[in-house]
């Protein structure tokens, strides 16, 4: 397989209009592209989105350090090109070097490797692999949009064989939200959070029910099954040992029974970060 030729960064704005990078890498005539947005919710296990001295000291290191130890590199060694960044940063969480740009890096190695087999990305990654569902972001609150519901993301999982089909299954539970929460609260204004969900004056369970609906009537019409799910970020409301939501205030053992209630009430399929950040991580539901 072709050598590492060339590597180059830049800087760009991610979709909220926040600095981050995006990585080209040249291996075999052409050009893999990768880029690493970063969330505005982070729990405090996930790597560091920047070394100290943010996006700028990010790139210096990356032109310094990682693209003089890449080159010449085997794209096809996936594995061994994320060692070496490993290597390369030196820390449990990529503190120094920042996980995004560790990210666009090694996603624009696969990416250059896959374009120099003349195979898509996935047909390159290979044709036995599962892949996951895609989840879409249709009801926002939390960090993402303040004056929305406690928790920070009501999604639609659409689960066909078909990745493109449950795409558009998304897309459909997101379309169908938008008329439902308009007839529901009219003359409120609905608008969209910096994740592009929608925002509106509901409590939890009311978002629920509105999202629970909208995932029936596209899993009738369109044969794809989707189901609704959750990420909490309950960190952002916890608050000296307990829960702090608009309607309540909940012990943690309280907040694993109303998180389980919820569970059943809505038939959830996935929930992410129930509890805060030292104890969360996703859930899926055995069905």
């Amino acid at each position: 397989m072709p050598a590492i030729e060339e590597l180059r960064i830049r800087t760009i704005l991610d979709s909220r209009g926040n600095a981050t990078v995006e990585v080209d890498v040249r291996a075999g005539g052409v050009v893999g592209r990768a880029a690493a947005p970063s969330g505005a919710s982070t729990g405090t296990h996930e790597v560091a989105a920047w070394p100290k001295g943010g996006v700028d000291e990010a790139v210096r290191l990356f032109r310094k350090e990682i693209a003089a130890k890449l080159k010449g590199m085997d794209a096809a060694e996936q594995e061994a090109v994320d060692e070496t960044l490993h290597r390369i940063d030196g820390t449990a969480k990529f503190a120094r070097i920042g996980g995004n740009v560790s990210t666009a890096t090694s996603l624009a190695v696969v990416k250059a490797a896959a374009a120099s087999a003349r195979k898509p990305l996935f047909a390159y990654l290979g044709p036995n692999r599962s892949f996951p569902f895609p989840l879409g972001n249709v009801i926002g609150g939390g960090r993402h949009a303040i004056g929305g519901t406690d928790i920070q993301e009501f999604h639609s999982l659409a689960q066909s064989p078909s990745p493109s089909k449950s795409v558009f299954a998304n897309a459909a539970v997101h379309k169908l939200v938008a008329g439902m929460l308009s007839k529901r609260l009219p003359g409120e204004a609905i608008g969209k959070g910096d994740e592009a969900a929608w925002v509106a004056k509901l409590s939890n369970e009311e978002a629920l029910a509105v999202l629970g609906d909208a995932c029936r009537e596209v899993s009738k019409e369109t044969g794809v099954p989707c189901a609704p799910a959750l990420d909490l970020a309950a960190s952002e409301f916890f608050r000296n040992g307990k829960y702090v939501y608009k309607e309540r205030t909940l012990s943690p053992d309280r907040q694993v029974e109303f998180v389980a209630g919820l569970v059943e009430a809505h038939d959830l399929a996935l929930v992410e970060d129930p509890p805060h950040g030292d104890r969360g991580g996703p859930v899926r539901r055995r069905r």
